[in-house]
């Protein structure tokens, strides 16, 4: 996935393992509340993960519980290792030093994302 600067641990969590609805628990509960929508295409759960990922994802960005949640649910899924990345996408631009407000934004898909903000500087 692209991803932008949030941390993404809902893509990993055990709510978003993509399986048929009509599936029930034998307590009654639903096993794949995402139906098939879900990202979770590793089919990885983790109780710990999930509840860190929880504590992240309700909480504001910049308050404790934001922070601890993503720093957790990071260390566990480093080492668990559900999944590989092949490969990452980085961000590279360059401009003349004349070119002013020029900047890379690691969630825009091009680097002229606020062209009408670029000025020359004689």
């Amino acid at each position: 996935w692209l991803t932008g600067v949030e941390p993404s641990c809902n893509l990993y969590g055990g709510w978003n393992i993509p399986g048929p609805p009509e599936d029930v628990n034998e307590d009654g509960s639903d096993p794949y509340p995402s139906d098939w929508g879900g990202q979770n295409e590793a089919g990885w759960s983790n109780a710990e993960f999930d509840a860190a990922c929880q504590l992240a994802i309700g909480s504001l960005p910049g308050t404790e519980g934001y922070e601890m949640g993503h720093k957790e649910a990071q260390v566990i899924f480093s080492e668990n290792v559900p999944v590989i990345p092949l490969f990452l996408r980085l961000k590279v631009a360059a401009a003349r030093p004349e070119i002013v407000n020029f900047g890379v934004d690691p969630t825009q898909n091009s680097e002229l994302y606020n062209i009408y903000e670029l000025d020359i500087q004689h």
